[in-house]
């Protein structure tokens, strides 16, 4: 089995701080965010019963852990049911943010150690590789530049697992390639998990927007305004992207503030839902500031004479 720490030593990481302690702990930190991110992904799995879909979770999440700009999966299938796994795999499901991979064809692979994913499919192992235009003569596989090609793209690193069964059997190989270099991850969940363990989904109009707002946040803008009709899930959007802040180490405290109590009551439980992390709270006329890291508040208390708020903290 893979692990998060496993996935961590192996992939090459980018510069952090001089001191040992404090990279210690930010490794730890790291190490923790990711194994419980895996535990959220083995939930969402399991609620899976569309294999396209399943596939497009396990790649995108695959990339999520290891902040890939590309990727895609190969599956081995049975002639059969009840026999034994096809030789060949066929490629199923690309990902790509710097190219259009969505028009691209299924290629069949062959299951043997002269390509990367045949021999990861023979050998049930691990592989990385630095550069695969760069591979050592020493090993008995070689790197295919058509898909390069055909759509402008060119890979380098790659990390490829062997997806396996209960039986330990290969029953696909997972490519993740071209590692980013900057540590706030593009947004690419299809679903996220609730505080109740159940699996929320993403939907394409939210990503776009999240994503909208990481390339402002990485040009260094700090107003953002976002237009979304009612009902299309505009506070989750605020709670996806205030979570972000604060795991990117971007924010240390949030002031969300509403014009409505209904608002208000729809911020705290969307925050408590998917923040479960960052405590929150009601900040109300006449309450003292409670230390939280997230404090929902109304337009009409913050300018009111009983307002009790230390503007300079946000």
């Amino acid at each position: 089995m893979i692990s998060a720490r496993n996935i961590l030593t192996m992939i090459d990481r980018p510069k952090r701080a001089h001191d040992p302690k404090q990279r210690a702990r930010g490794r730890n930190h790291e190490i923790s965010q990711t194994e419980h991110q895996l535990i959220n992904i083995g939930t969402a799995l399991s609620s899976q019963t569309s294999l396209d879909k399943l596939l497009s979770l396990i790649l995108a999440e695959s990339r999520d852990l290891v902040s890939a700009d590309a990727g895609s999966i190969y599956i081995r299938e049975k002639n059969a049911p009840g026999g034994p796994l096809s030789t060949p795999s066929a490629f199923k499901i690309s990902q790509n943010d710097s190219v259009d991979v969505s028009q691209a064809a299924e290629i069949v692979m062959p299951m043997d150690k002269k390509t990367i994913a045949g021999y990861v499919g023979c050998t049930g192992e691990l592989l990385t590789i630095d550069d695969v235009y760069n591979l050592p003569a020493s090993v008995p596989y070689t790197f295919g530049k058509d898909w390069d090609r055909k759509f402008g793209y060119r890979m380098k690193s790659m990390l490829t697992v062997p997806l396996k069964n209960l039986a330990g059997e290969v029953v696909g190989i997972c490519f993740s390639c071209d590692r980013k270099p900057s540590r706030w991850r593009p947004f690419r969940f299809l679903m996220i998990m609730s505080a109740w363990g159940e699996p929320r989904i993403i939907r394409p109009y939210q990503k776009n927007c999240l994503r909208a707002l990481d390339q402002a946040v990485e040009l260094g803008k700090r107003r953002f305004l976002c237009e979304l009709p009612t009902g299309t899930g505009k506070t989750d959007i605020v709670c996806l992207h205030v979570k972000r802040m604060f795991e990117a180490g971007r924010a240390e405290r949030v002031l969300f503030l509403v014009d409505r109590e209904q608002l208000a009551e729809q911020a705290i439980a969307a925050l408590q839902d998917l923040c479960p992390k960052h405590p929150s709270y009601w900040l109300k006329p006449g309450m003292a500031m409670q230390h939280k890291q997230i404090t929902v508040c109304l337009l009409q208390t913050m300018i009111g004479p009983l307002c009790r708020v230390d503007q300079r903290l946000f």
